[in-house]
Formats: C-alpha cells, structure tokens, sequence
C-alpha cells in the first residue's frame, strides 16, 4: 500500500490547488467591487515575463516526466504549474489594458482565473481519488489478463477477475 502515497501526494496539491482557487475567488470579489490601480513598471514585467517562462517550462516538465514515469503527484505539479503561468499572465495582461485604457479589469481577470484553477483542482482530485477508493481496472486490462491466463495450457477457465491497485506500477489480480 504504500505506492498509493504517489495518489495521496497527487491529491493533496488538488487541495492546495482548490484552496488557491477559493482564495483568488475571495481577492477577485473584493477588487470587483473596490477596483484599484496597479503599479505598472518595465521590471514589473519583466519579471512576470521571466516567472511565466520559468513555470511554462516547469509545466512541461512536469508533465513530460510524469506521463513517463506514470506519476500522478508529477502530473499535479505540472498543472500547479500552468495554473501559474495562467495566473500570472492574466496579471500581466490586466495590467497592461491598465495602462493603456481606463479599464480596471484585475479582478475580472482573477476571477476567470480562479473559475479555471478551481476546475483544475476538482479535475485532479476525481483523478487522484478514484484509484485510492479503489476503481475497476480498465476494459484493456481486463482484457489483457484474460488473454494471458486463457492462453496458458493448464487453464480451463476463470471468472471473477479483482484486480487491485495499490499504486502506480502496484496493481495485483
């Protein structure tokens, strides 16, 4: 059982992830209503520019390694990523329609934002609790066992197949 820590890692950067986005919802309400002007500067830009390039590729990374790998915490890490490359180019962007227009649509963008983020983490938290609450093995699978197990000479016949998942790489039938 202790595989299914790669699960209980995933989910919890789901529950980081939706906390997030409740806490962007909450600042995005406020700035709805009590709209404020952004400091805008070239450095400010600079680095969100630089921080949006850094979690891009940490996104990538992440996901690359974890579809390799079959990791599911790497895998939430890298939408955490994207997340923030999201977030900070909706901050980017927000402040530059400032600058350039009357328009105040920080909170508007955080709201979109967080709308998102929080779609996010409900997503990897279906996908990180069906495994640790114990799904039925894909139709694939299921097929494959059978296969192998009927294509042995000593085998009559079998029924009842439980294949039990303890863990990315841990599954027993």
């Amino acid at each position: 059982g202790h595989a299914r820590a790669e699960y209980l890692s995933g989910l919890a950067v789901a529950v980081l992830i939706l906390f997030i986005g409740v806490e962007l919802v909450k600042s995005s309400v406020g700035k709805i209503f009590r709209p404020s002007p952004i400091q805008f500067s070239g450095a400010l830009v600079l680095v969100l520019l630089l921080s949006i390039a850094v979690k891009c590729w940490m996104a990538l990374f992440n996901r690359a390694l974890g579809n390799r790998i079959g990791s599911t915490a790497l895998l939430a890490a890298a939408a955490d990523s994207r997340n923030d490359c999201i977030a900070t180019g909706a901050v980017l962007l927000s402040a530059l329609l400032q600058m350039f227009t009357p328009w105040r649509l920080d909170g508007w963008f955080g709201m979109a934002v967080a709308l998102f983020i929080l779609y996010s983490g409900v997503g990897l938290a279906r996908e990180t609790i069906s495994p640790l609450l114990g799904e039925a093995a894909s139709p694939e699978l299921r097929k494959l066992i059978a296969e192998t197990v009927a294509a042995h000479p000593k085998v009559l016949g079998f029924h009842d197949l439980m294949v039990h998942d303890y863990g990315p790489g841990q599954r027993f039938g």
